[in-house]
């Protein structure tokens, strides 16, 4: 049996974030104003649809899908030319855009709080909450992958011992991670192998950091990740 928890916009809702498209769509129609009055000749294609139509009740994101599957339908303009339709794919790639510095705003806001999403606490309250006969099997499930999950970063810290030995202050360098995380700030630190590709690796082992420490390859400092969207992903 596999258990797989697909987590969506209500998880972020139950922590307080303003992330529903209500929100967005109140927060971005003062941005459209303000660009409309200050910038000449800006037009979003997508944008003047949305915030031209009295009628939307922007409650759910299903209802943002819905407005540009017909706005699409409903408008042949688009499709008329290369132009527009060029027009088009620019448009919604800034409120793309929009929409990735709306949720950034509110994860810093979220995180100047002193807030953070325990997803542990989450899938334990949602164990607790499924019928009393079913709550031993769920355990024991994830039980078994909390173990491999465990074993799998044990074996790569293995081998990341193993490559320590091969690389030197020239070629790597490693330094702790400034992580949204207060739990893993000063305990989770980059390595990166500098002339190949996608080297870059994470661990909190201390055998692993004594270890770069001995062969200088480690700098007392706080970074920014090479990957940091992906390390400091919210959840």
């Amino acid at each position: 049996m596999n258990i797989t928890y697909i987590v969506g916009n209500g998880l972020d809702l139950q922590y307080g974030l303003k992330t529903r498209y209500k929100d967005f769509y109140e927060f971005q129609n003062k941005v459209y104003i303000s660009r409309k009055e200050n910038k000449e000749e800006y037009s979003n294609f997508i944008y003047d649809s949305l915030f031209s139509d009295k009628v939307n009740d922007y409650e759910n994101w299903s209802d943002f899908e819905l407005s540009i599957g017909k706005l699409t339908k409903d408008h042949d303009l688009i499709s008329s030319s290369l132009e527009m339709k060029e027009k088009f794919i620019d448009d919604f790639s800034e409120v793309v855009d929009d929409l990735r510095e709306y949720l950034r705003i509110q994860q810093e806001n979220n995180l100047e709080k002193g807030n953070a999403i325990d997803f542990v606490s989450t899938l334990n309250d949602m164990k607790k909450s499924l019928p009393v006969i079913n709550q031993p099997t769920i355990e024991k499930k994830y039980n078994e992958n909390l173990m491999k999950s465990n074993n799998y970063y044990a074996e790569k810290d293995k081998f990341l011992l193993k490559m320590i030995d091969f690389l030197d202050k020239n070629s790597t360098e490693a330094y702790f991670i400034d992580m949204n995380s207060k739990r893993l700030n000063n305990s989770l630190f980059e390595i990166v192998v500098k002339d190949v590709d996608f080297s870059i690796f994470h661990s909190m082992n201390i055998e692993i950091l004594q270890k770069l420490k001995e062969k200088n390859i480690f700098i007392d400092e706080i970074r920014i990740s090479k990957i940091n969207d992906y390390v400091n992903t919210n959840i």
